[in-house]
């Protein structure tokens, strides 16, 4: 008698795991989808940026780096009518404007000669730093710390969900949405 108590209890809490389970075996799932695809602006890559997808009922955006061949990948873009955002940096050029030999700020393109009472460097580079660098490399996306990136700046309108003319409708499961930037 005892034993069929036990059963019985081992077949409540297997149904009570089961309508527990129910949902996720059904695939009742989550209210994001992945997008990816290309940006251009015109008529060729945008070789940086960002991108957002912000659904027009308010939920959280999902948002994505612009690599330098222009395409993207959005991990969770909600699903439904989106605005597309885009954003590029501003493109820096010349002396005290933020170009590449602009060091904090101060304007001067020269390089300065180190002192020469110090003892020159080696530049050989043992195989261990060089496995460092080089994996340090591709974490940062292959550019060197300090590298120029390609900018091309789109339109300010493109900036922000309420003047971005630019829309997708996300569903399930994977998109695709290739697109070019009008100006």
């Amino acid at each position: 008698m005892q034993q069929t108590k036990l059963s019985g209890a081992r077949w409540v809490a297997f149904g009570i795991v089961w309508l527990l389970a129910l949902p996720v075996v059904m695939g009742c799932g989550s209210s994001y989808a992945k997008v990816t695809g290309k940006v251009k602006y015109k008529g060729a890559p945008l070789p940086s940026g960002k991108i957002a997808f912000i659904g027009k009922d308010g939920t959280e955006p999902g948002t994505g780096d612009i690599g330098e061949d222009g395409s993207y990948t959005v991990q969770a873009a909600p699903i439904g009518d989106c605005v597309v955002t885009v954003i590029t940096e501003r493109p820096t050029t010349g002396a005290g404007k933020g170009g590449p030999l602009d060091v904090m700020g101060g304007g001067s393109t020269q390089l300065k000669e180190a002192p020469k009472d110090q003892k020159a460097k080696s530049t050989e580079v043992n195989k261990d730093e060089k496995a460092e660098y080089d994996k340090k490399l591709k974490q940062f996306g292959g550019a060197a710390p300090g590298a120029v990136k390609n900018v091309v700046e789109v339109p300010k309108k493109y900036f922000s969900k309420d003047t971005s003319t630019l829309t997708f409708q996300v569903k399930k499961g994977s998109n695709v949405f290739d697109f070019e930037v009008p100006e």
